[in-house]
């Protein structure tokens, strides 16, 4: 998904990983981010809020609104199945 190509641009993420999600009706996209030195720098000073802010500020301007992560999980790898490929539902599983 290109949204995971664009985020791992932003200097604050070392790898991410879009993953569809629903919320009733409505559709939207979640990002699961690993974040380089200065992203987990940029959250241990200011938080999960501000650094997901940060992101997708930086996202504004390189994708379609639509395409512009909703909500974020931050973990310590993004998780790969026994082939090492993400795994669309493992990824909606991190926003349950």
């Amino acid at each position: 998904m290109e949204v995971g190509e664009r985020a791992g641009e932003v200097p604050s993420v070392g790898d991410a990983a879009a993953a569809a999600l629903e919320d009733g009706a409505r559709q939207f996209v979640g990002l699961v981010v690993q974040l380089s030195e200065s992203g987990l720098a940029e959250l241990n000073e200011h938080g999960n809020k501000q650094i997901s802010a940060s992101i997708r500020r930086s996202l504004r301007s390189e994708l379609d609104p639509v395409a512009v992560p909703k909500k974020f999980r931050f973990v310590d790898a993004i998780p790969v199945n026994a082939q090492g490929k993400r795994q669309p539902e493992t990824l909606r599983d991190l926003f349950s």
